[in-house]
């Protein structure tokens, strides 16, 4: 019988490469509040085979239950242990569990290719290599180490589309002076709002919501990422909510915009306000025609 032994979040930050094993589970922090969650399905000569679950938190802690209903979000990766583990390189990944008797499901098709047209070789998730085909080799993944960016560039897409199944969808605002209701919540869709301790939260996972303001001026340098949201997001609160300006504040990623404050009345002002105005394509096209690259 397989059994899930869990440790707190600060007891291990490194894990020497030596030590890491086939269901081990891993936590990495995608967004400061904002956690992942996986486990390494077999070691490699070249770094390990690993599924990122479609569940996120925002703290580091998982259970056992999340463990059991959670599917993955992404397809298995393979991924570079030794910068992200061993010698913390990037981002801030943690061994903080271990999965006993851990047997991996739905792996036995899946293949990575290596090595060049006319020499290809699939690889299977455990390390057993089979020379292919060209033909072959056209439908597979390549087979490289993957580190904190990479992952990161691949869940951004995946938790803009699904908002993953439990945060911020699982995410339970208490219903106080404090916090947004139900009914706000919605209406500040596709951004959300979430509460820490001492602070509170207004994001949106960024690509597909009013990319076209953006593209406007791609040719300047805009993607329409987390900090060209940020650099809009300052032009709004200049101009419209510069009372605002002392309370609220900034912390924009590649795929995430976040604004965040210790006052929750401040924030939600600002974020109904800056929310109304994606609404206003005029608005929001003289606006964005104001903010600058970052």
């Amino acid at each position: 019988m397989s059994k899930l032994i869990f440790w707190d979040w600060e007891k291990k930050k490194r894990t020497p490469l030596r030590f890491i094993k086939a269901g081990d589970v891993f936590c990495f922090q995608y967004h400061k509040s904002m956690y992942c969650f996986g486990r390494i399905i077999s070691r490699l000569d070249i770094g390990c085979i690993a599924e990122v679950f479609d569940y996120v938190s925002n703290e580091p802690k998982i259970s056992e239950e999340c463990i059991d209903r959670s599917k993955r979000i992404i397809d298995p990766v393979n991924l570079d242990i030794y910068t992200l583990f061993d010698k913390k390189m990037m981002g801030d990944w943690r061994i903080i569990g271990h999965h006993e008797s851990f047997t991996a499901t739905n792996v036995d098709n899946m293949y990575f290719v290596y090595g060049v047209p006319n020499s290809w070789t699939k690889i299977d998730v455990y390390g057993n290599a089979t020379p292919i085909s060209n033909m072959e080799a056209e439908n597979l993944p390549k087979f490289y180490v993957m580190n904190d960016y990479d992952i990161k560039e691949l869940l951004a897409s995946k938790l803009n589309e699904n908002y993953l199944h439990s945060w911020p969808v699982e995410y339970d605002l208490p219903m106080n002076e404090n916090s947004v209701n139900e009914a706000l919540k919605n209406k500040l869709a596709p951004f959300f709002w979430v509460e820490h301790e001492n602070s509170f939260s207004f994001c949106l996972y960024v690509g597909g919501f009013k990319d076209e303001i953006f593209e406007a001026r791609a040719d300047e340098g805009f993607e329409g990422g987390g900090y060209d949201w940020g650099s809009l997001a300052q032009v709004f609160l200049d101009e419209k909510m510069p009372d605002l300006k002392m309370h609220v504040h900034f912390d924009p990623e590649a795929s995430l915009f976040c604004a965040y404050s210790d006052n929750a009345e401040a924030l939600q002002k600002f974020a109904f306000g800056f929310r109304a105005m994606c609404d206003d394509d005029n608005m929001m096209s003289d606006l964005f025609s104001r903010a600058e690259l970052d």
